[in-house]
């Protein structure tokens, strides 16, 4: 039996111009029935036989969409990307800041290994860098990447401070 309400769960509810007028002619239908205006196979055919066309002609266009090759861009090397384009979807950039950097990450846990606390190795890295301030980490940047490299999850970068060698990072 066809009802008002299986027409609304046939339809998608969308705002697209074509969504819409297919939810526009299951209206009109199910009003025809009701009224008694559509009688008979034939008429009821043509009107299914004109959604299905619709449906369709959604159908090619999705799939036309979907076929076109990704928007590429060419842009100089020295032009910064938004972050949308830069890096991707669900991943975060591994290292923030000054641990960018190899030189301050193996300096940090060289001081660390010597027992340095987190604001004499954030001293030692200005030192160090005093022209580069890109290079220059706070200590609770510190801190983190410490408590990082204790849990392992720096392992994937090469540094695993279970070892010996690093035992008082």
């Amino acid at each position: 039996m066809f009802t008002k309400r299986g027409a609304l769960k046939v339809c998608m509810k969308s705002n697209q111009p074509k969504a819409v007028r297919v939810q526009d002619a299951l209206i009109d239908l199910y009003e025809k029935v009701e009224s008694g205006q559509l009688i008979g196979a034939q008429r009821f055919g043509r009107v299914i036989e004109a959604l299905t066309g619709q449906i369709a002609e959604m159908k090619r266009d999705l799939a036309h969409l979907k076929s076109r090759p990704p928007i590429m861009m060419n842009l100089p090397d020295d032009t910064a990307l938004p972050v949308s384009i830069e890096r991707k979807r669900g991943h975060s950039t591994p290292f923030l800041g000054g641990f960018r950097h190899k030189e301050v990450r193996d300096m940090v846990l060289a001081l660390r290994r010597q027992s340095y606390t987190y604001g004499a190795i954030t001293a030692a890295v200005k030192e160090a860098f005093p022209e580069k301030p890109d290079r220059h980490v706070s200590r609770s940047a510190v801190h983190r990447f410490c408590q990082k490299a204790r849990d392992g999850r720096l392992k994937e970068f090469g540094i695993d401070v279970t070892t010996r060698k690093y035992y008082n990072c």
